[in-house]
């Protein structure tokens, strides 16, 4: 075969190397052999090449799919996955990061991938803020609008864990049933939120309100005394007896148990819970016992 022909041959080789290339078909082999002996150097640094992108594209197969923590790679210094290999380390910590907003970290934050690390940001902030409104709705009453029943225990364990003593009222609406028989339930929910609006205007500035049942309150207080709050619960409920509406002739009024929740008593708060309560239905006896209807 003349030098020509040999010639032509060996770059029709090099050109088929190079569109193997192109199209992301690494095997050069038998375009290697084509290659005359001159070319034989140009067919080492193609095989290099090859090489490199081979394991290039292996690398972006296996991140494409997804699988950023088992991509490997064995050739050293290849440039063609340095910046691949960035993306892995990238990609590999962004889903440890997912897993401990996962796990309920919301206050982590990523900021190494741009458009990305803003994105993942906005998603945990907004997590976050979701998380705290249902919290904080998880905790008041849909209908009158103060702490429920959870905001309570929260308020009176939290009080208990520190140690701080307080003074407790329990508030049970009388003769709702009554409302709601003979009036309608329309009425009697007008006539909880009543109770609930004189309770928050009467206690805001001294104690916490709280609707811990259907027709059942609790006021807890670390400023007014066990004396105080009593007298001040009594002149309340005279008060509210004494307002006259149309709509519900019948008597408006509450019964109340007050009394002292220490934690250093040794006692537990379930204990000075039942103890209110107890009162509370002693001096609803009382009321009815002075209207008997």
């Amino acid at each position: 075969m003349s030098d020509d022909c040999r010639s032509a041959e060996s770059r029709a080789a090099i050109e088929r190397a190079l569109d193997r290339l192109i199209a992301g078909t690494f095997d050069l082999k038998a375009d290697a052999e084509a290659l005359s002996e001159e070319d034989a150097g140009i067919a080492e640094r193609l095989g290099i090449l090859a090489d490199r992108l081979r394991e290039a594209s292996a690398l972006a197969g296996e991140l494409a799919a997804g699988r950023v923590s088992l991509a490997q790679t064995t050739i050293r210094g290849n440039p063609y996955t340095a910046p691949l290999k960035t993306l892995q380390a990238n990609l590999a910590h962004l889903t440890w990061a997912a897993r401990c907003v996962a796990g309920g970290d919301d206050d982590l934050r990523v900021d190494y991938m741009s458009d990305l690390s803003h994105a993942f940001n906005s998603m945990i902030t907004h997590q976050k803020a979701q998380k705290e409104a249902l919290a904080r709705a998880a905790a008041v009453d849909f209908q009158t609008g103060i702490g429920n029943r959870l905001a309570f225990n929260r308020f009176a364990e939290d009080c208990w864990a520190q140690g701080r003593p307080f003074v407790l009222a329990v508030i049970d609406i009388d003769r709702l049933k009554l409302c709601n028989d003979t009036y309608g339930h329309v009425e009697g929910d007008r006539y909880i939120d009543s109770v609930s609006r004189l309770l928050k205007e009467a206690f805001a500035a001294c104690c916490s309100v709280f609707r811990i049942g259907g027709d059942e309150f609790a006021l807890v207080s670390q400023r007014l005394t066990l004396g105080r709050l009593s007298e001040k619960m009594t002149a309340v409920r005279d008060g509210y007896a004494m307002l006259e509406d149309e709509r519900f002739p019948g008597e408006r009024s509450f019964s109340f148990g007050c009394t002292t929740a220490d934690p250093a008593s040794g006692r537990t708060l379930d204990a000075f819970l039942a103890e209110a309560d107890a009162l509370m239905y002693a001096d609803k006896a009382r009321t009815d016992e002075r209207d008997p209807h």
